[in-house]
């Protein structure tokens, strides 16, 4: 069964027939999937696209359950911080392969933490329940993400090529420049 990719369809069709249209929606883009899915952690279905990633590739987390055109089979796949600094990684590396802790909440993420790492000035968005635990830049959007994911810990976190993930800690060289 195609994967549905079109916004439209997703927000209109798929979720009536799936008995979703209560549910809230929003368009997220570049964070690691393209189509249609309901997130039942944050209880949302969202459609995104992810020039980078292809269906075929898209993101398999255990609260993700995907929507398709046709017959309607959604699909479900089995910190303390002290002190003051912080660091940003490069692409697509996590705080735990550094031996750094996760920033431990929303408001360091987007308080301390992004003012120390240089990120104070770019857009902020929370999502919840999309496979990482912690604080991370995605550089495709220009966005930095706080989310927590039931079950997922700094070490099972995911780690995408456009991730930037911000630790606590300092780490040494090499960093993002």
């Amino acid at each position: 069964v195609p994967d549905i990719l079109s916004e439209n369809v997703c927000f209109d069709a798929a979720v009536k027939s799936t008995n979703l249209a209560d549910r809230r929606t929003m368009v997220i883009n570049t964070i690691g999937f393209t189509g249609c899915v309901y997130n039942s952690a944050a209880n949302a279905v969202i459609f995104g696209k992810t020039d980078s990633i292809s269906v075929a590739e898209n993101l398999v987390l255990p609260n993700f359950e995907y929507l398709c055109d046709g017959i309607a089979a959604p699909v479900v796949l089995p910190t303390t911080t002290t002190g003051l600094d912080y660091s940003r990684l490069a692409r697509g590396a996590k705080c735990w392969d550094r031996q750094l802790s996760a920033v431990s909440s929303r408001e360091l993420c987007f308080g301390a933490a992004a003012a120390a790492v240089g990120l104070s000035e770019k857009a902020r968005l929370e999502v919840n329940g999309n496979g990482f635990t912690g604080c991370v830049y995605n550089s495709v959007a220009d966005t930095l993400m706080w989310g927590e994911t039931d079950g997922v810990t700094p070490e099972t976190s995911t780690a995408l090529p456009m991730w930037e993930y911000v630790c606590a800690g300092h780490a040494a060289a090499p960093l993002y420049p």
